[in-house]
């Protein structure tokens, strides 16, 4: 076995330590003592894990307008911790997929829990080789379908390239190279902040590697729902059949929000990636359901997405460049000019899940028995 191979198995395995015997999850779903048991025990045998855990739960419990008012919040946490030791499934995606309502086994069993996302995507990418790790690598590499400026900020040499990119562009969007859920993601406005360009740069360049990207403007088209950038992120699994392009969804921020992403306070929906529309329950990170969005009222259900035969071709001609990349979430703008790539992530959670309300846990099975993955795995009693 290689040495990726090797490094992959630890990951999984780093990651599955924390489940209980498929006995013990029957166990505990057929007895809440039996379950309050099994919980006492693997949060006493996994305590860094479980106090994260524990804190997300109640804030979950505290925070979701789903869950105000009942009686049985001390059960719930219970369950909530009980779904994680049994299936992985994190607090907020026990509040997404209404695993208050559902206690049954099989029904909890459909999903692709956040531990059974991040396994396969170990399995799938080598994540020793993966161009996406970096966003400046990845800027690099597809440049070409981005439609904009960047400049990389690694050292002191990048100076002369970011006064340049900063003269052309002094309204620009600050990242993180490496980053995820919109963590560190601003806009700048170099002139309007007073900065003084060569302070703002050293500030920048001790505090990492960055990526600075002249600030998209998107299409009037997409604007109807909310000036912040509304993006779609839309999955795409390179099988031995070919590259597939099975789910997506759509998001957008809330007013006066920069940001679109879900776990900024913005809202989203699934697409039907085959018909370019958007369909299924409007969601934020709370589990709150709406008809239309909550700021501009425009209706998601069945919206159609412009060009959308571009944005699949996009996807299909960038995939081509990093063919090592099996799976990738494409993060897509719409703008005058066409879809362009806001960013890529080597995997991207599976939130069309909950905006559709049904697991894809069987299609992920098939997707994986036709993929070379890095090592076999699949999530046959899980």
């Amino acid at each position: 076995m290689c040495i990726h191979s090797l490094c992959t198995w630890g990951k999984i395995h780093q990651l599955e330590a924390i489940y209980l015997k498929p006995e013990e999850v029957s166990e505990g779903e057929n007895s809440f003592i039996r379950k309050e048991q099994l919980v006492e025990e693997s949060c006493r045998k996994h305590q860094k894990r479980s106090s994260r855990i524990k804190k997300a739960a109640d804030k979950a419990l505290n925070t979701s307008p789903l869950l105000k008012g009942r009686d049985d919040l001390e059960q719930l946490r219970t369950d909530i911790l009980f779904c994680y030791f049994a299936y992985g499934y994190v607090p907020e995606e026990y509040v997404f997929y209404h695993f208050y309502d559902h206690r049954d086994e099989a029904y909890r069993r459909t999903y692709v829990s956040e531990i059974e996302r991040l396994c396969c995507r170990y399995a799938m990418n080598d994540f020793t080789e993966s161009s996406f790790s970096d966003k400046t690598v990845e800027y690099d590499t597809l440049k070409a379908f981005y439609g904009r400026d960047a400049v990389a900020v690694r050292s002191q040499s990048d100076f002369d390239a970011f006064s340049r990119f900063i003269k052309e562009h002094p309204v620009f969007v600050e990242k993180p190279a490496i980053s995820s859920m919109g963590k560190g993601v601003r806009l700048v406005n170099i002139q309007k902040e007073s900065v003084d360009p060569k302070k703002y740069f050293d500030n920048l360049e001790r505090g990492g590697v960055w990526l600075l990207e002249q600030e998209i403007k998107q299409s009037s088209i997409m604007s109807v729902f909310n000036n912040s950038v509304n993006t779609c992120r839309v999955a795409s699994f390179r099988t031995k059949d070919g590259l597939e392009i099975p789910w997506g969804f759509f998001r957008t921020g809330r007013k006066g929000s920069f940001a679109d992403n879900a776990h900024l306070g913005g809202v989203y929906a699934a697409i039907d990636t085959k018909k370019g529309i958007i369909c299924g329950k409007v969601m934020d990170s709370h589990g709150s359901e709406y008809a239309a969005h909550p700021d501009s009222g425009a209706i998601f259900e069945n919206f159609a997405l412009p060009d959308w035969k571009q944005a699949l071709d996009l996807i299909r001609k960038a995939a081509e460049i990093v063919p090592e990349v099996k799976f990738s979430s494409w993060d897509l703008a719409y703008t005058d000019h066409g879809w362009v790539i806001v960013e890529v992530n080597p995997s991207g959670q599976f939130l069309w899940q909950a905006s559709m309300q049904k697991g894809c846990k069987e299609e992920i099975k098939d997707i994986m028995g036709r993929m070379e993955l890095v090592v076999s795995f699949g999530l046959e009693g899980r």
